[in-house]
């Protein structure tokens, strides 16, 4: 996850999120954010999900075989909902842990529940920050202020958003 990256954007008056992945450089507008953020949201919780039921049936039945959990995890995915974006829900055989599986435009990323909550939350307040920038930007146009003296505000702007987030 450390090579993936999202910020918030005004495209042509238009507020986006873009994401840098791999070399890579995409845009998603901020219901496409919000809404691969839900989708994100819903993978890490199945998976942890997935996870109890597995151990404790695992620890009911003394074992931990490969094809037993196999077995227990096509019972447990019988009928479940596919969960948009390429997002996989899966227990990790050997670390023993819950993880989602993503499919980022052709490249493989795994992400813990804690990593695919933190970027569905990075999603989430980047979409919000995209549209308070293109409103800025908006009104910053029809007050006709200098390109110095938008830089400026933004720049004072984004220092204390980045300030308050920590917080």
């Amino acid at each position: 996850m450390d090579n993936l990256r999202v910020e918030s954007c005004v495209e042509d008056g238009r507020p986006v999120v873009q994401w840098r992945f791999k070399g890579s450089v995409g845009y998603y507008s901020p219901n496409q954010a919000r809404e691969r953020a839900i989708a994100l949201i819903e993978a890490a919780m199945v998976a942890k999900t997935e996870a109890r039921v597995i151990k404790q049936m695992v620890f009911m039945q003394k074992g931990f075989s490969p094809d037993k959990l196999t077995a227990i995890l096509a019972i447990v995915r019988r009928g479940r909902e596919a969960i948009p974006f390429g997002l996989t829900p899966i227990f990790g055989h050997h670390t023993k842990l819950p993880l989602v599986d993503c499919d980022w435009y052709g490249e493989k990323l795994t992400f813990t529940v804690a990593e695919a909550m933190s970027h569905a939350q990075a999603l989430l307040q980047i979409a919000e920050g995209a549209e308070t920038d293109a409103f800025l930007s908006s009104e910053f146009e029809a007050a006709n202020l200098s390109p110095l003296t938008r830089v400026a505000i933004y720049d004072a702007f984004k220092n204390y958003r980045a300030d308050h987030e920590k917080k």
